[in-house]
């Protein structure tokens, strides 16, 4: 059964479009590489300025965990989380398993 996880993530001011530039054009096509599959990127209208959710759809928690094995693996990915911890004030993650 799916499992869901929203990462909620504050950028630091001033780095809302270069996060979601980072984000949509190296961090997302890494992770989908891993099999997980974006349900949406948002940026927040109201509530916390400078709030970025992503929605991703996952196999199970084994899954998160094979995958984030893949990023850390990844040649490029010492420079995206460079780039990301100048960018990132927090980030949340939470998992959620869907009821409808």
């Amino acid at each position: 059964m799916p499992v869901y996880l929203e990462a909620r993530i504050r950028a630091v001011p001033g780095k809302l479009r270069p996060l979601v530039e980072l984000l949509s054009g190296e961090l997302i096509p890494l992770m989908q590489g891993q099999g997980w599959k974006l349900q949406g990127l948002f940026v927040g209208k109201t509530g916390p300025i400078n709030t970025i959710i992503n929605l991703w759809e996952l196999e199970d928690m084994e899954h998160f965990r094979r995958a984030y094995g893949g990023f850390v693996g990844h040649p490029d990915f010492p420079s995206i989380r460079a780039r990301l911890d100048s960018h990132v004030q927090e980030e949340v993650l939470t998992f959620l398993d869907r009821r409808d």
